[in-house]
């Protein structure tokens, strides 16, 4: 397809509507899923999740080739999700988790900056994205998040929420 232009029907996972999109495609990725990087026709390039997508055709014309760089693209990035802004992240983590981050890099930026054995500090700079939420939700109650104070607030609410939706019989 390099060099073809798409015309799709796309289905945003935050609300469920299903957009229509002219893409050029720049790469596929293979990231926890399969993944479409592609420049809309508004110049700005964003990642589709392949299940997304309810449609495609290829469009008759050419586009020219592309020359982003693949890595700088997805620097600050926390999986698939390219267009958060940058944070400088601390997090305290302690028990599987702690071993967990001990044994495996999750994102590049990923540094450990305090290891006693028992907890360790990381840090990382990355986007505040719905995939690095989820990844910290998932290891509670052996994180903390020390920094941003943003961060700290959302993973409490949505800590208190999940609380509150399960507290009585279903």
């Amino acid at each position: 397809m390099h060099g073809h232009a798409l015309r799709a029907k796309y289905e945003v996972v935050s609300n469920g509507e299903v957009r229509s999109y002219t893409l050029r495609p720049l790469w596929l990725v293979v990231d926890e899923g399969l993944h479409l990087v592609a420049r809309r026709r508004d110049g700005k390039v964003r990642t589709f999740d392949v299940e997304g997508f309810r449609e495609v055709e290829r469009v008759k014309r050419n586009t020219s080739p592309t020359d982003i760089d693949v890595e700088r693209y997805f620097a600050d990035a926390f999986g698939r999700y390219t267009d958060f802004p940058a944070h400088e992240v601390s997090l305290r983590f302690v028990g599987k988790a702690a071993r967990q981050v001990r044994r495996r890099s999750f994102h590049p930026s990923q540094v450990i900056t305090e290891d006693n054995g028992d907890q360790l500090v990381a840090r990382f700079r990355l986007g505040l994205c719905p995939e690095f939420t989820s990844w910290l939700l998932g290891l509670s109650p052996d994180v903390e998040v020390l920094a941003p104070e943003e961060l700290r607030q959302e993973v409490r609410e949505r800590h208190a929420a999940g609380a509150s939706r399960n507290a009585g019989a279903p």
